[in-house]
């Protein structure tokens, strides 16, 4: 530990933060002004060559089981604060209850179903009764003693005593919770990383606030003001280093990763019915001849929630992504596909197309307009129709103007068109201006962002 200069410890606790956080470069400069620690979760891969120029310790994570009910119990006694709390407590309690298929007889699978709507329903009144007005202080001071403290994390802690702890964060993790309640009682200061759009307006509510958070823009000051109840001042706009490199590319004209022109589609987290959505641009480019060589790239989700299996072979129009190609086939949902890739896949799409994600983003700052399938697929309670009404971090995207929704499917060829001819007449300041308040435009990195705001808090 060098004498005189001020410390800062960074909790890593996944894989995701690892590549946004480490691989992107975006905390090396840290070193230059402080001394750093870097304490990793032992179920996260470090690369060989971050280890070899900082000092790195790893920790036993914490159980998200052990935080689980308390971030949903906050959810629920919060509810009024988000719409997107009451759409993920509907998924939860009420979903559309479709038969077991691994119950064959007609008769037990019925049963079944009934019997945990019926459970569904019983836990759903008992949370309503224990988050009622005066027992809900009760009920929350409860489920905090049943937390135990992470012994490796705290341990760490001690022994290097920061001025400044970083954590990358969705608000909804648990070492991040258990490090501030380390924290009361020392010289420490913490700030969280706020990693995603979605993250403070659809996880839960924070049971501790950190003395200070950096959000991706106006919206998530917004919604960290108001949700949880967190002093404005304290709020930074500094975004996601894993933007920073579209910002670096998007004035330049990238090589195209396919021969032939092409429209991405981007899949969901959550389910929805991406076969129907494919098949109808599938049969737009069959049909239409201004689209005659098109093709459609379909990227699904890396971390999708569906497990909704169909073969690319049904369309004769659409390709599979090669760089998810090996992940979608296999199923693996824990993938973290390189992020060089974006920009250029983004800017030579034609138009991108897709369900609400934060994709959309992604694709506006690259400057390609997105068509929003926002449709009522009757398949699934996440169908876009419904998310897009109630996921509070899609509210006034409609001033988008390189924002395109389709509702319905008759108008889906128009509306294609529409915004690929948008594409070519796009005022890259207007578009820049409307997405502000969403995502703060930067025009330095993530890591100068980050300096300079631990400057200006005097650590």
């Amino acid at each position: 530990m060098t004498q005189g200069i001020k410390r800062i410890c960074v909790i890593i606790s996944s894989n995701t933060y690892i590549r946004n956080y480490i691989t992107s470069n975006a905390l090396d400069d840290l070193k230059q002004h402080y001394d750093c620690l870097f304490l990793i979760s032992k179920n996260a891969t470090v690369p060989v060559a971050f280890m070899r120029k900082n000092t790195v310790k790893y920790f036993t994570p914490t159980s998200i089981k052990e935080h689980m009910f308390l971030f949903d119990l906050l959810m629920f006694a919060c509810r009024h604060l988000s719409s997107s709390f009451k759409f993920r407590i509907r998924r939860i309690y009420f979903p559309k209850h479709i038969r077991p298929h691994w119950i064959k007889n007609l008769i037990y699978s019925y049963a079944y179903t009934k019997l945990r709507a019926f459970y569904r329903f019983f836990i759903w009144s008992l949370l309503i009764l224990i988050t009622l007005p005066g027992i809900r202080t009760i009920t929350i001071a409860l489920a905090k003693l049943r937390l135990k403290p992470n012994k490796s994390l705290r341990e760490a802690m001690e022994e290097f005593s920061p001025d400044l702890i970083l954590i990358p964060n969705s608000s909804y993790d648990p070492d991040g919770m258990d490090i501030l309640g380390w924290s009361k009682n020392q010289i420490s200061k913490v700030m969280f990383l706020i990693d995603n759009w979605d993250n403070l307006s659809s996880k839960s509510v924070l049971y501790e606030n950190p003395d200070y958070m950096s959000v991706w823009g106006a919206q998530s000051v917004d919604h960290a003001k108001t949700i949880h109840n967190m002093d404005i001042n304290r709020i930074f706009t500094l975004g996601t280093p894993r933007f920073d490199q579209y910002f670096e590319l998007r004035n330049k004209k990238l090589e195209s990763p396919f021969a032939h022109p092409y429209f991405l589609f981007v899949g969901t987290a959550v389910e929805f019915d991406e076969y129907a959505a494919l098949k109808a641009l599938n049969t737009i480019i069959d049909k239409r001849s201004e689209f005659k060589n098109h093709r459609i790239i379909y990227r699904p989700h890396p971390w999708r929630q569906s497990n909704d299996s169909f073969s690319i072979d049904d369309f004769n129009h659409v390709d599979l992504d090669p760089q998810i190609i090996e992940a979608f086939q296999s199923g693996d949902k824990k993938q973290q596909p390189d992020l060089k890739y974006y920009p250029a896949l983004l800017q030579n799409s034609l138009c991108t197309v897709g369900g609400m994600t934060t994709m959309l983003i992604e694709s506006l700052i690259m400057r390609t307009p997105f068509l929003a399938l926002i449709w009522d697929d009757d398949k699934f309670i996440t169908n876009m129709k419904d998310v897009f009404e109630n996921y509070t971090h899609f509210r006034n995207t409609e001033n988008i103007s390189a924002l395109y929704f389709n509702s319905n499917h008759k108008t889906l060829a128009e509306d294609l068109k529409q915004a690929c001819l948008y594409k070519t007449t796009l005022n890259n300041v207007k578009l820049d201006g409307e997405l502000e308040y969403f995502y703060t435009m930067h025009h330095n990195s993530f890591s100068e962002r980050l300096i300079n705001t631990i400057k200006k808090i005097n650590i």
